[in-house]
């Protein structure tokens, strides 16, 4: 895509998009550098063998306390006392034993579950310096300081993940519903071999500070699970409190950057201080860090969470990360008998609410906007990684709003954190804001609901820097279906075109102008020359809703992109994109479908009624999408990288091979549908796209320079001209 800026132009986008990042982040993030690179860090972290380190020298008394300490780290007021006796199967969790079964099985064989998606082999003791991503990643030294490590082409993810330790949690699982010893010892296996293949501060794996706190929060869960088994040696525990202290020290040192990136780093960093300062007060430096991690959980909640509830993010998975790492330390505080204040526990209301809005009741899956890098710091449920409804269930009941949910497997997670004396705490409950027409929300998603169906747009006016170009995009959803989505993430750092592809706005369900971006890429994680949304008019109930915005994206080429959404009864839903300006431009239209089975495409000469065609069915039910332009425009349709219908377009912003696909999951694809419509012509020009949902068919007809759609389920949607200010004139029963 046309979108990546030349070095000529590069300072001017970065002066562009300041205001974004916010002057304090840059402060931040020089003094980060300047540390970095003067060798500071270097001095601060520096590199050692495990078998030097003293327990006693990293103890509040010395020495002599070590046995305290040691009687100590077993008994640490946590979520549960005993897991065997906290949890027992019940209906809900036995279809699940067989997974943690087959958990261990696999953990034994030396293959694990990386980002919930699939197991990848590393032997046991597993290689924790093999890049899951493949050979073409490269293997880092594990004998150089982490402060030397460059990423370069190799997306460290690929290593990273294994050592995040989240078969800690599941191994804990395992051992609780089924005392099976093999679990525990399985456990301390992998974490002596990771403190073999890992000295102290080199190597990838003390990279980043963010991987160091969420290792070290997964070694606490499975230290107190196993605190009674007989695997758990003297020995061990004395290894584990070393390995948090010093990983607490690591975490403390480059707190700069964290500060600096202000999102679910700082989130995850502090947690992970706050949890090791207050769960091992015996450690020298543990008020320090308990402190310290509480002032930056609640400095982050502040700066990081919109008054809407939204996610500084612009992500529902980072969201729903950030919401984990709440949960688990609002829960500690109220353990140790050290609360959070309520101003926490009402943006965490807030923030449960708003995500809670777009989770999907059949499925419990949510639109999948923003960067999904796979993460699940809390997997304590059997259910599957998109869904949403155990985070959202566990929320509401910790800042006290009524479940959402009816019981299930999602209430596990509820099970293990709402143990040990749960206290709930009584919040000042808000009316909530009700969503007025031209009302601006900062997360950006507005609702528009129907009884079976529902879509979310995204218009938002940004205030914090944008996770992707992705203004306008619609997600429509039908019965637990997904039928228009967001492609989502599945690479940062994969080779050409695999550089974070989906990030662009060719990618998302919106309109693209001579192959431009909305914005400036400037990298993986920023924007520059930021397309602003504006809402114009948002009105209507169940029965019926119109919503109007634009963006700012193609200002600069005289063009503004309008788009209206409308749906009419449960049935039938109608997009109207005007592209309003002068001048040549061509314009292209984009829709990524999935969840749809038995596909079938047709197109035919821009006299029809219809120019394009999609024909499907969901769960056995007939979907309808079409999709007319108000000038001779060209199709296409490619699935799985491959194209399926049509002629190559020379001008196509996105290359073929990343087409058709959909990611749920990091580094993983699954098939889709990506429907292309191009024209090229002087503006205005209009698209309309109608879903048609259950049975029957739409129509267009053209009265007196008016569109008209009539739908034979009872509803008729009135477009205005290209050149009135409403799109659409109204939604009324025939």
């Amino acid at each position: 895509m046309n979108s990546d800026p030349t070095a000529f132009t590069k300072l001017w986008l970065l002066a562009n998009a300041l205001p974004l990042v916010g002057m304090r982040s840059a402060a931040w993030w020089t003094l980060y550098q300047l540390k970095l690179r003067s060798g500071w860090l270097e001095a601060r972290t520096p590199c050692g063998h495990w078998e030097q380190v003293q327990l006693g020298d990293l103890l509040q008394g010395g020495e002599p306390s070590r046995p305290i300490a040691l009687r100590e780290a077993r008994q640490f007021p946590f979520f549960f006392d005993d897991a065997q006796a906290h949890v027992r199967p019940t209906r809900e969790q036995e279809p699940c034993l067989a997974d943690m079964r087959r958990d261990l099985a696999e953990c034994l064989a030396g293959r694990f579950l990386l980002w919930d998606d699939r197991y990848h082999d590393f032997g046991f003791p597993p290689a924790w310096h093999r890049n899951a991503l493949g050979p073409s990643s490269g293997q880092a030294s594990a004998l150089r300081h982490w402060s030397e490590i460059r990423e370069g082409g190799a997306d460290l993810k690929g290593i990273w993940e294994l050592s995040r330790f989240s078969m800690g949690f599941r191994l804990a699982r395992e051992y609780a519903y089924t005392a099976e010893e093999k679990a525990c010892e399985a456990f301390w296996l992998l974490f002596e071999s990771w403190l073999d293949a890992n000295p102290l501060n080199s190597g990838p794996n003390w990279m980043s500070a963010q991987e160091v706190a969420l290792r070290a929060m997964a070694w606490v869960f499975a230290l107190r699970a196993f605190a009674y088994s007989p695997r758990t040696t003297d020995l061990r525990v004395e290894q584990m409190l070393a390995a948090l202290s010093l990983s607490a020290r690591r975490i403390e040192a480059t707190l700069d950057y964290a500060r600096a990136q202000n999102n679910n780093h700082l989130v995850s960093e502090a947690a992970g201080l706050w949890t090791i300062g207050v769960l091992f007060p015996f450690l020298r430096r543990a008020k320090q860090w308990a402190l310290l991690g509480r002032h930056l959980l609640l400095e982050a909640a502040s700066r990081q969470i919109f008054p809407d509830g939204g996610y500084i993010q612009h992500s529902a998975n980072y969201q729903r990360l950030m919401l984990e790492l709440y949960l688990w330390s609002v829960r500690i505080g109220e353990i140790a008998g050290r609360p959070f204040p309520d101003d926490l526990y009402e943006r965490l209301r807030r923030s449960v609410a708003s995500l809670g809005a777009w989770v999907d009741r059949e499925s419990g899956r949510v639109p999948n906007t923003g960067h999904n890098d796979g993460s699940l710091f809390l997997p304590l449920n059997g259910c599957e990684y998109e869904d949403f409804r155990p985070t959202v269930q566990a929320l509401c009941e910790l800042v006290g709003l009524p479940l959402p949910y009816a019981k299930g497997p999602w209430d596990e997670d509820r099970l293990w954190l709402m143990g040990a004396g749960f206290v709930q705490r009584v919040v000042h409950r808000q009316e909530e804001p009700r969503r007025r027409a031209g009302s601006r929300e900062e997360s950006g998603n507005y609702l528009l609901k129907a009884q079976q169906s529902w879509g979310m747009i995204r218009c938002s006016r940004f205030r914090s820097r944008p996770a992707h170009a992705d203004q306008l995009h619609f997600d429509l959803w039908w019965r637990g279906a997904n039928l228009a989505c967001d492609a989502g993430t599945y690479l940062y750092s994969g080779p050409p075109p695999w550089y974070n592809p989906y990030a662009h706005g060719a990618a998302h369900n919106s309109v693209v102008i001579d192959g431009r971006d909305q914005m400036s890429r400037l990298g993986r994680f920023l924007w520059a020359r930021v397309a602003q949304g504006e809402v114009e008019g948002f009105s209507g109930d169940e029965a019926s809703q119109i919503w109007q915005g634009f963006h700012t994206g193609y200002r600069l080429q005289g063009v503004r992109h309008r788009r209206a959404v409308a749906h009419a009864g449960d049935l039938v839903w109608v997009i109207v994109d005007d592209l309003l300006g002068d001048g040549l431009h061509t314009v292209r239209l984009h829709w990524l479908l999935g969840d749809l089975s038995d596909p079938r495409f047709k197109s035919g000469p821009n006299s029809t009624p219809w120019l394009a065609e999609v024909q499907a069915q969901v769960k056995g039910d007939p979907v309808l999408l079409q999709v007319r332009s108000s000038a001779q425009a060209s199709w296409n349709i490619a699935s799985a990288g491959q194209l399926l219908s049509g002629m190559p377009d020379q001008t196509e912003p996105m290359p073929t091979e990343i087409r058709g696909w959909h990611s749920t999951r990091y580094a993983s694809l699954t098939p889709a549908i990506s429907l292309v419509g191009s024209a090229r012509a002087a503006l205005p020009l209009r698209w309309i796209s109608v879903w048609s949902l259950d049975r029957g068919g739409v129509e267009v007809i053209e009265p007196a320079g008016r569109w008209h759609v009539g739908q034979v389920v009872g509803w008729s949607v009135v477009l205005a001209p290209l050149e009135e200010e409403w799109t659409i004139r109204s939604i009324v029963r025939t």
